[in-house]
């Protein structure tokens, strides 16, 4: 009679696509061939395989249009008599802010089988056949990849100016022209994959195999053959195309003060600013791969009775045999492709000026003046990406962070006169 015990328990768990835990089968298996009378011919064939694969891909196409215009002006003051003629435009201001955060993968996955694999013949009778042939494996395959597709497209315009006060008599003429102000704030955060592959939670990251045959009977013939294979894989791969194209005006002035008799005439025109922020943060692959998972082997040939015919064996490896092949592999995979664009026109307007005072006349020897504002132009571009980490410290925070900006935004809005709180 054959005794042929074999035990499995096993235990999977398994999150969400963002963080997702899956853990493969843990299992402890014995196999036991004993106590069986003699000439008997008793084999187990045992063949165990877990695999866990894990594939989580992310596609975002994202296209942003944006045409803003302010403009404050174009106001008229002609032909008037006495008393003070005065033109005051307010500012006219255009603040654009993009944010696309975009793409992450998050995986948490075991891959060793826990529990022990024990193989025993033993005890069995004279001239008995005893044959056990085990196969296990564990296969843990994860796959990561995003590919983003941004396009930012930003047109923007602020006008203060074109007034007009002409041909007036009497008084003082005065335009004051406000500030023009532009801002354009573009910020794409696309494409982290972050994985952890190790022993399964809970479970130990070594196993034990043993293989014996011990104490049956003279002239049988005993043989164990073990495949154990234990194979992990990881690729992670990012693929960016961003393009950014601003273009951004700002204007103040261009007013005309002429034909005026009596006082004095003055054109303020205020500052003109332009300041364009870009940031790129894109492509990032983290993996901490712990899958050698050392299985300790236990060896063992030992009691057995002696050939009573003292024959030769049939081969070298005689009438009591183990046959042992132990397998663990590991591979990375990390690549990343970022194609980044940022246009800026150079042939942007930031102009304060273009002011007429022409054949004016004033009284008590009063001059005409223009005072024209700051034309500033501030652009600040930051690209960063294709971070491929292998190890143990991570460079994301975890969970995954939402939108990582390395430009100083509270500088840039404070340059507008703005407080962001």
């Amino acid at each position: 009679m054959t005794k042929l015990q074999r035990i499995i328990a096993s235990a999977v768990a398994s999150g969400s696509l963002l963080v997702s835990a899956a853990l493969p089968l843990m299992a402890q298996t014995t196999v036991v061939i004993t106590d069986n009378g003699a000439g008997s011919n008793n084999s187990a064939v045992v063949t165990q395989t877990t695999v866990t694969t894990v594939n989580q891909s992310n596609t975002a196409n994202v296209v942003n249009d944006i045409d803003a215009d302010a403009e404050t002006g174009d106001n008229d003051a002609n032909f008037n008599t006495g008393g003070d003629v005065t033109i005051s435009t307010g500012k006219a201001s255009v603040a654009a802010v993009v944010t696309n955060d975009l793409n992450s993968n998050a995986a948490q996955v075991g891959c060793c089988a826990s529990g022990a694999t024990e193989v025993e013949i033993k005890g069995n009778g004279a001239f008995s056949d005893n044959l056990v042939t085990l196969g296990q494996s564990n296969v843990t395959a994860v796959s990561q990849s995003n590919s983003a597709k941004v396009k930012n497209l930003i047109e923007m315009d602020a006008d203060s100016g074109e007034n007009d006060a002409n041909m007036n008599t009497g008084g003082d003429v005065t335009i004051l022209t406000g500030n023009a102000k532009t801002s354009a704030v573009v910020s794409t955060h696309a494409n982290e994959n972050w994985a952890k592959v190790g022993p399964a939670l809970g479970g130990l990251g070594s196993s034990t195999v043993s293989l014996k045959i011990l104490d049956n009977g003279a002239g049988s013939t005993n043989w164990i053959v073990a495949n154990l294979a234990k194979i992990s894989t990881l690729d992670q791969s990012n693929s960016a195309d961003v393009k950014n194209d601003v273009d951004a005006d700002a204007e103040s002035g261009d007013n005309d003060a002429n034909f005026n008799t009596g006082g004095e005439v003055l054109i303020d025109t205020g500052d003109a600013e332009v300041a364009v922020g870009i940031d790129n943060d894109v492509n990032f692959n983290y993996a901490d791969m712990d899958c050698g998972c050392a299985m300790g082997l236990i060896a063992k040939i030992e009691g057995n009775g002696a050939d009573p015919f003292c024959d030769k064996p049939s081969n070298l490896l005689g009438d009591n045999a183990i046959l042992a092949t132990l397998t663990s592999i590991q591979t990375f995979g990390q690549g990343n492709g970022a194609y980044l664009t940022n246009l800026y026109d150079d042939d942007n307007d930031v102009e304060t000026g273009e002011n007429e005072i022409k054949m004016s006349t004033g009284e008590g020897g009063g001059d005409p003046s223009i005072l024209t504002g700051n034309a500033a132009v501030t652009v600040g571009i930051s690209n960063s990406g294709n971070v491929n980490s292998i190890g143990s410290l991570s460079p994301l925070s975890w969970p995954l962070p939402s939108v990582q900006m390395s430009f100083d935004w509270v500088a840039f809005w404070a340059f507008f006169g703005l407080h962001v709180g």
